[in-house]
């Protein structure tokens, strides 16, 4: 009987994991089992001369069952390794070289202990079909007969069976044909003998060929199934794959849009925290410089001058204001002194028409009653002449206030914008001052230019405010000295009579005043005038007006 020629060691369960180890360290000792016990025991099975065949036969069958369920055992063992090693295959992401050399090992002692337990079976069938063949009786041989009297042959058990006791004994003659029979039933009994062995391995090797076909039909249909199997698992990971791959590429836009987030809150925080206070710190640091440093100086007299410029136009808005309301105030008392010329030629009149009729009584009372009513009519009329001129000087006033407001607003405006204008000069000398300083020098020289230029329009502005300042002084004492003056009786009548003429004055008054807001050029040559001689020009200029 051929013995297995692997390794009976078991393997280390220490490289593999724990439920691969759970499996290897039974399977190891059942196909010791099998190797050491069960093959020997089976060989010596056949080989032994039981009582009787049946008896051999249920020990073959139980050997044969016991050594069958044993490798279905390890069969199973190996399926379920298998498994748990996909399983960790999986885990790992990869395949485990140890892991593969240690359990290709397992896999070939097991085939080797199914080769020698299908060996032992052979050999086991063989020896109880020549055991079984050894003990049948052959076939009694037929005796010729001399004669019917002769008695039958005797026969004695040999080696279990029956033999005639002619066969032993000696022949007592030297009959050929006896001799003949003899030797053709012993030729006989040898070919049947031998046809016997051959139908016994013949039926041994049939059922061993059965027994193949059926081992190789179970394994083709487990092969089937895992191929099966394989092909659902194969497709099973195709869509995983194609799910991981699409969750792959949405993390990684995910990922990304985090990090452009990530990196904007970075930037923005950055700008807010550094950026900004740095560059404030910076143009503050350049502002210090400019103030402190020789800028500073440039700066301050663009300031003063844009100051002067500003106070020049507003001396130049109320001298042109004063100028109008001197021009309404002369208007006013020349209108009054025709006025009062009128009214004296009336009263010469009705005091010689009164003279005149000075021989009748009754003439003279009807004179008297309507010189009476005449003076009370021209007092009525000089008292609401009296108030439309207030009212006329209280407009000139206001206008004069606004023209001033106004002058004031635009000098607060030239200031602003020279503030503006002189803080963005700063800025930009501060940085032609911190870019170079040749650059800087140069700015500074048109810094003090402008500073001198600005400084000479404010004395001029200076100069004509002082020059009007006399006109205006001159304006309000004859304004105030023309509405002091009492009114003369005459003047009274005969401008108590004339309300046309009243109508008429206060039209020519509104029309000055318009034509000196909407011809300012006219009222400045006006000004210049009065400056060269103002007691010669002034009443050709007012009729000019």
């Amino acid at each position: 009987m051929a013995t297995a020629t692997a390794s009976t060691q078991p393997t280390q369960s220490s490289r593999f994991p724990p439920e691969l180890s759970a499996l290897i360290t039974p399977l190891t000792l059942r196909l010791r089992d099998v190797q050491s016990f069960q093959l020997p025991r089976l060989a010596s099975s056949s080989s032994s001369s039981p009582a009787s065949a049946q008896q051999a036969q249920a020990a073959f069958a139980g050997y044969e069952q016991e050594l069958n369920d044993a490798l279905d055992d390890c069969k199973r063992f190996l399926r379920e390794g298998d498994a748990i090693l996909d399983e960790v295959r999986d885990e790992r992401g990869g395949s485990d070289e140890v892991l593969e050399v240690e359990w290709a090992r397992v896999k070939a002692q097991y085939a080797s202990v199914r080769s020698s337990a299908r060996q032992a079976l052979l050999s086991a069938r063989r020896g109880l079909a020549e055991n079984k063949t050894k003990r049948r009786p052959p076939p009694a041989e037929e005796v010729p007969r001399s004669d019917s009297s002769a008695p039958p042959p005797s026969y004695k058990p040999i080696n279990g069976g029956l033999q005639p006791a002619s066969r032993n004994a000696k022949p007592t003659s030297n009959d050929p044909d006896s001799t003949s029979a003899a030797q053709h039933s012993s030729q006989l009994t040898s070919s049947l003998q031998s046809t016997l062995q051959t139908l016994s391995h013949s039926l041994v090797q049939s059922s061993h060929s059965l027994t193949l076909l059926d081992e190789s039909s179970q394994s083709l249909a487990e092969l089937g199934m895992d191929y099966a199997s394989f092909q659902l698992l194969m497709t099973n990971s195709g869509k995983i794959l194609k799910g991981m791959k699409s969750r792959d590429r949405w993390d990684f836009l995910m990922l990304m849009a985090a990090y452009l987030f990530f990196f904007a809150c970075v930037g923005y925080v950055l700008k807010v925290r550094i950026w900004d206070r740095g560059m404030a710190v910076v143009a503050l640091l350049f502002r210090g410089v400019g103030i402190l440093g020789p800028k500073g100086a440039a700066q301050a007299a663009a300031k003063e001058s844009a100051k002067a410029v500003a106070a020049a136009a507003a001396a130049s808005k109320s001298s042109s204001s004063s100028v109008v309301s001197a021009s309404l105030a002369e208007a006013a008392k020349s209108k009054a002194s025709e006025v009062a010329a009128a009214a004296a030629q009336s009263a010469a009149a009705v005091a010689a028409a009164a003279a005149a009729s000075s021989s009748s009584s009754s003439s003279s009372s009807s004179l008297s009653a309507a010189a009476s009513r005449a003076s009370e009519e021209a007092a009525q009329s000089s008292a609401a002449e009296a108030a439309r001129v207030s009212s006329m000087q209280e407009a000139a006033r206001v206008s004069s206030m606004e023209e001033v407001a106004r002058a004031s607003s635009i000098a607060e405006a030239a200031r602003v914008s020279s503030v503006e204008e002189a803080a963005r000069l700063s800025s930009v000398e501060a940085a032609q001052y911190s870019s170079s300083s040749s650059s800087s020098m140069e700015a500074a020289a048109r810094a003090s230019s402008a500073a001198e230029a600005a400084v000479a329009a404010g004395s001029a502005a200076a100069a004509a405010g002082e020059t009007a300042q006399p006109l205006t002084q001159a304006v309000d004492e004859v304004v105030s000295s023309f509405f002091s003056a009492e009114t003369p009786a005459g003047m009274q009548q005969q401008y108590g009579d004339d309300d046309d003429d009243d109508d008429a004055v206060v039209e020519e008054v509104v029309e000055e005043v318009v034509f000196v807001e909407e011809e300012p050029e006219i009222v400045e040559e006006v000004i210049e005038a009065e400056q060269n001689s103002p007691e010669q020009n002034a009443p050709a200029q007012h009729d000019e007006l």
